[in-house]
């Protein structure tokens, strides 16, 4: 009998393993009419400029107010993450920490991808 792959099987298979909330702040951005591109990026431990907060909403989505509180601090950041390329700004979240590192501030990503 030969074996035929449902295509939630196939969805499962192939879903990326994204930071919690991230899938939803991506889909709220896009609804409001934002750009919210979805990437692997690779950080190299250098230092660079970012906003940060471990404030969300139930459903993790950062909440966005709350990156500028605490200023611009200086991150260094290791491996592969999941980021989110928005208008002004890229996002990404480490462990229970939301990241927002301002475009404008950098001629080049301060990560590959």
């Amino acid at each position: 009998m030969k074996y035929i792959k449902l295509f939630e099987d196939f969805l499962n298979e192939s879903a990326l393993n994204l930071p919690d909330g991230m899938e939803q702040f991506q889909k709220d951005e896009k609804e409001e009419g934002k750009k919210a591109d979805i990437y692997l990026a690779k950080f190299d431990g250098k230092s660079f400029k970012a906003q940060s907060t471990d404030k969300t909403f139930d459903d993790g989505v950062p909440v966005t107010k709350n990156f500028t509180r605490g200023g611009y601090k200086d991150v260094k950041i290791k491996g592969d993450h999941y980021i989110i390329e928005g208008d002004t700004f890229w996002y990404f979240r480490i462990d229970k920490t939301w990241y927002a590192v301002k475009q404008a501030s950098y001629q080049t990503p301060p990560f590959e991808y």
